[in-house]
C-alpha cells in the first residue's frame, strides 16, 4: 500500500506547490495573472523536471483574448504591405539577436536537440 500511496501523493504535491513558475497569459499586449483554478504542470522531456504550470484559462480569459486578437488581425489586415515588410524584418532582427534564448527554450520545452533548434 505504501508503494501505491507515494506516486499519488508525488502527484498531490507536484498539482498544489510552487515548486515551478507558473506562465502568465498574453492578453491585448500585456503579461497578466490568470484566475483559473486548475493548472497544467509541463516537465522538460529530456529531464522530467517540472519547468512551469500554466493555466486553464477562464472563459473570461479566452474571451479577452479572442477579442483582443480580433481586432489585432483587424488592425493588421488595414496595414500597408510596405510597414508589414518593415515589421517583418524588425522582427527578424529581434530573433537573430536572440536565437540563443529561444533555442534554450525549446530544449526545455520539447526536449529537441539545442544545436538543432538554432538552424
Amino acid at each position: 500500500m505504501f508503494f501505491m500511496a507515494s506516486p499519488l501523493l508525488n502527484t498531490l504535491k507536484r498539482s498544489y506547490s510552487n515548486v515551478a513558475p507558473t506562465t502568465k497569459l498574453f492578453i491585448d499586449g500585456q503579461f497578466v495573472d490568470s484566475k483559473a483554478t486548475e493548472w497544467v504542470d509541463l516537465y522538460d522531456p529530456a529531464t522530467n523536471n517540472l519547468v512551469t504550470q500554466v493555466p486553464l484559462s477562464t472563459k473570461t480569459e479566452m474571451e479577452a483574448a479572442v477579442e483582443s486578437s480580433r481586432n489585432a488581425f483587424d488592425s493588421w489586415s488595414k496595414t500597408s504591405v510596405l510597414t508589414r515588410q518593415q515589421l517583418m524584418l524588425k522582427l527578424q532582427t529581434v530573433i537573430r539577436r536572440d536565437i540563443k534564448k529561444i533555442a534554450e527554450n525549446i530544449t526545455l520545452e520539447q526536449g529537441e536537440n539545442a544545436g538543432r533548434c538554432r538552424r
